[in-house]
C-alpha cells in the first residue's frame, strides 16, 4: 500500500518495537496542541501516556510505511507548532516594546506636569509672602493708630465714635490674624520656614498662653490648665512654633464652644521620651466625614461654619505641619455636638535644656 519501508525506518522499529506505542498517541495529541496551547498539549500527552491506545506491536510494525509516515508528520507537525509558537513570541515582543515606549512617554510627560506644577506652587507661595508683607504694613499702622484713638490720646471720642473706632480695630485685628496665617503658610510651602531648637520654660510659657487667650472665653466657658507635675519644666524645641500650635487649638476650641470647658493639658507620654499637649473642649464637634479633611488648607467642617465662625481654615493645616517639622504627631477624636479632643505628641529633649531657657 505503501511500497517498500526506508531500511533505516525498519531498523528503527526493529531495534526498538515499543516507539510506535509511544509515537501515535504523541502524533495525535501534537495537532490538539495548536487549538489549546502548549498547557493543553502536557495534559493531553500525560493521558496519552498513561492510556496508550490499543495498537499492538504485531499491527504497530505490520506495515513499516505507515511507520515512517507517522515520524515524517510528526516532524512536520513539531516544525509547524514552533513556527506559530515563535510568531506568538515574536508579536509578544512588539506588543511589549509598544507598551514600553507609550509608559516611558507618559512618565515624562507626568514629570514635566509634576515640575510645571511645582513652579507654579512656588510662585504662589512668593506672591502670597510679598501681599502679605505689603498687606502687613497699613494694617498696623491702622491697629496702633486706632488703639491711641480708644485710648484718648490726642482725641477725644463720644460714646458712638468710639464704638466705630473699637470695630475698626476689631476687623483690623482679625483681618492681620489671616494674613499672618496665609504668611505662614506660604513660608511653610516655598520652604522658608525652619525650626529653631533652644531651652524654653514649659511653665512660662503656659502662663503666657493662658494670658493671652484669656480674652476669648466666652462668658459661660472655664478654661482649665493642668501642667503635670513630673513633666520637665525646661525642655529643647522650638518655642514659637509650640505657641503657635497651641494658640491655634485653643482659639478654634473657643471659637467652636459656646458653654462647658476647653481644657490643655500638658504631661509626659508613659515610658517614651515624648510629651503630650492636648486640648479638649465641649463644643460643637466634627462631623464624622469631616475629619478626613480637617487638617487641609482652607477647609473647615462645612460652608456654614465659616460663614458663622469665620476664619480661613488655614490653622489646622499649619498646626499639622509644624508639628510634623518638629518630629511630632497630631490626631483628632471628636463628636458631632459633644465636643472635640486634640492631641499632640512631640520628641521631649532635655539635652543642656537648664542652660538657658527662652522666656
Amino acid at each position: 500500500m505503501f511500497g517498500e519501508p526506508d531500511p533505516v525506518t525498519a531498523n528503527l522499529a526493529l531495534s526498538y518495537p515499543w516507539l510506535p506505542i509511544l509515537v501515535l498517541p504523541i502524533a495525535s495529541t501534537a495537532l490538539a496542541s495548536l487549538a489549546v496551547g502548549t498547557s493543553g498539549f502536557m495534559v493531553i500527552l500525560l493521558i496519552a501516556v498513561l492510556f496508550p491506545t490499543t495498537v499492538t506491536i504485531e499491527t504497530a510494525i505490520s506495515d513499516y510505511g505507515v511507520f515512517q509516515v507517522l515520524l515524517t508528520g510528526l516532524g512536520v507537525m513539531i516544525s509547524t507548532i514552533t513556527t506559530v509558537n515563535l510568531r506568538r513570541i515574536q508579536d509578544q515582543a512588539v506588543s511589549l516594546q509598544a507598551a514600553n515606549q507609550a509608559l516611558t512617554q507618559q512618565n515624562r510627560e507626568l514629570d514635566l506636569a509634576k515640575r510645571e506644577a511645582d513652579e507654579a506652587n512656588r510662585l504662589k507661595s512668593e506672591f502670597l509672602s510679598t501681599m502679605s508683607h505689603e498687606l502687613r504694613t497699613p494694617l498696623n499702622a491702622i491697629l496702633g493708630f486706632s488703639e491711641i484713638m480708644k485710648l484718648g490720646m490726642g482725641v477725644k471720642l463720644e460714646p458712638v465714635s468710639y464704638g466705630m473706632i473699637e470695630r475698626v480695630h476689631s476687623n483690623a485685628e482679625h483681618l492681620l490674624e489671616l494674613i499672618n496665617d496665609i504668611l505662614d503658610l506660604s513660608k511653610i510651602e516655598s520652604g522658608r520656614f525652619e525650626i529653631e531648637t533652644a531651652p524654653f520654660d514649659v511653665r512660662a510659657l503656659v502662663k503666657a498662653i493662658e494670658s493671652q487667650v484669656s480674652g476669648l472665653l466666652a462668658e459661660k466657658v472655664e478654661f482649665q490648665v493642668d501642667v503635670h507635675g513630673d513633666l520637665p519644666r525646661y525642655m529643647m524645641g522650638d518655642m514659637k512654633a509650640i505657641h503657635r500650635v497651641i494658640t491655634n487649638l485653643l482659639s478654634n476650641a473657643f471659637k467652636f464652644t459656646s458653654q462647658g470647658h476647653v481644657a490643655l493639658t500638658l504631661r509626659p507620654v508613659k515610658d517614651e521620651m515624648k510629651w503630650q499637649i492636648q486640648v479638649q473642649d465641649t463644643g460643637i464637634g466634627i462631623p464624622p466625614d469631616a475629619l478626613t479633611y480637617i487638617f487641609e488648607a482652607f477647609r473647615q467642617a462645612d460652608g456654614s461654619t465659616t460663614r458663622k465662625y469665620q476664619g480661613t481654615g488655614l490653622g489646622l493645616a499649619i498646626t499639622q505641619t509644624l508639628v510634623r517639622e518638629m518630629g511630632g504627631t497630631i490626631n483628632v477624636k471628636s463628636e458631632l455636638g459633644r465636643g472635640s479632643t486634640f492631641t499632640i505628641v512631640l520628641p521631649m529633649d532635655i539635652r543642656q535644656a537648664e542652660k538657658e531657657p527662652s522666656s
